[in-house]
């Protein structure tokens, strides 16, 4: 991922890399993200952190609880 900026936020509705892969349910990616610091705090243009978008979705509950 080097030149890569993992919080970078797209123009259009302010996601981030994060956002789009708890948004698609991507657990994978999403591991690979916080390891490479991405930031879970970042708001979308709508306030939503990726937190909020993580639903019932069991494996991405654990992920960001184990991020408090």
């Amino acid at each position: 991922m080097a030149g890569s900026d993992v919080n970078e936020q797209g123009p259009a509705n302010g996601m981030t890399p994060l956002h789009d892969a708890v948004q698609r349910g991507r657990v994978d990616v999403a591991k690979l993200l916080l390891e490479f610091d991405a930031n879970p705090a970042i708001e979308d243009y709508a306030g939503r952190t990726p937190r909020d978008l993580v639903g019932n979705r069991p494996e991405l509950l654990q992920l960001f609880s184990n991020l408090d």
